[in-house]
């Protein structure tokens, strides 16, 4: 999972290094991304020039998504199910595959957990200490 978060956000800094048409799969990353800094640290480290993503940030930033895009999909399937379950009686296996779904989730929350949570944090710290340095180019 790392080395394919690592390889979408490379191939995204080099479309906005290029200035380049980013497609729509890229843009669903970044949309799922909302809630970990990807498309900031792509300006910045645009603007210096360099990449600074650690392998420690990209696992955070792959399970971040994961579970993003898996929640979308799992609302989606629990909607339909609640909507079979009220046409129908009474139905274990329905209400057995949406506790599978719900336990799929806790899974995926325990391994983002076991990620390095502090990674996220040295990013921002990373992306900071980056625009003060541009923030002092420009004003000096």
């Amino acid at each position: 999972m790392k080395s394919k978060t690592s390889r979408k956000i490379r191939t995204l800094w080099q479309k906005y290094v290029n200035n380049q048409k980013i497609m729509a799969d890229e843009l669903a990353f970044l949309s799922d991304a909302l809630s970990v800094p990807v498309y900031k640290y792509i300006q910045v480290s645009a603007a210096v020039g360099t990449e600074f993503m650690m392998e420690d940030t990209c696992e955070y930033i792959g399970l971040s998504v994961l579970i993003t895009q898996f929640d979308k999909v799992a609302s989606e399937i629990l909607s339909a199910l609640d909507n079979l379950q009220d046409i129908q009686l009474t139905s274990d296996t329905i209400e057995g595959f949406k506790k599978r779904i719900q336990s799929l989730r806790g899974r995926l929350q325990v391994q983002l957990a076991s990620a390095d949570g502090s990674a996220l944090l040295r990013l921002h710290q990373m992306i900071r200490s980056y625009e003060q340095v541009l923030a002092s180019k420009n004003h000096g």
